[in-house]
């Protein structure tokens, strides 16, 4: 049912709030950051079809470097081609990060997993970066 397809996790890093020294020998304090996130699996509307939220938050003024909320959401479909582990499962991913008006991000990706293997990638557009590459190759026990 829906219940068993929802999921929800929160994480809280830096929690000692550490101290990070630069070469230059400036001190910078790691802010703690907050997140709350949930995906959903919509196997009841679309087969394949998972759905996520996610919140960021850092302490801080948000025209700072870090500070501030993100919001992140996005959509992964996977077409599973025959039996699980027998042939490759294709997923396709599409996503948007806001941050303000500077931190805003499409990103959009593929993967492919045969068996205990996977290779990934991703294309992420910013208005900062530009566009930016991501690859992944993944072994599972």
């Amino acid at each position: 049912g829906t219940a068993r397809s929802l999921r929800v996790g929160v994480a809280v890093s830096a929690v000692n709030g550490p101290d990070m020294k630069w070469d230059t020998g400036l001190r910078e304090r790691v802010p703690r950051r907050w997140r709350i996130g949930a995906s959903w699996d919509a196997v009841n509307v679309l087969k394949g079809l998972i759905l996520a939220f996610e919140v960021v938050r850092v302490p801080g003024d948000a025209a700072t470097a870090g500070g501030g909320t993100r919001l992140l959401a996005g959509a992964e479909y996977r077409f599973d081609i025959g039996k699980p582990r027998a042939v490759p499962l294709l997923a396709v991913r599409a996503g948007f990060a806001d941050g303000g008006r500077s931190a805003r991000t499409l990103r959009c990706g593929v993967g492919i997993a045969y068996g205990s293997f996977g290779v990934d990638y991703a294309l992420a557009y910013g208005a900062e970066l530009g566009a930016s590459h991501y690859a992944g190759l993944e072994v599972r026990p």
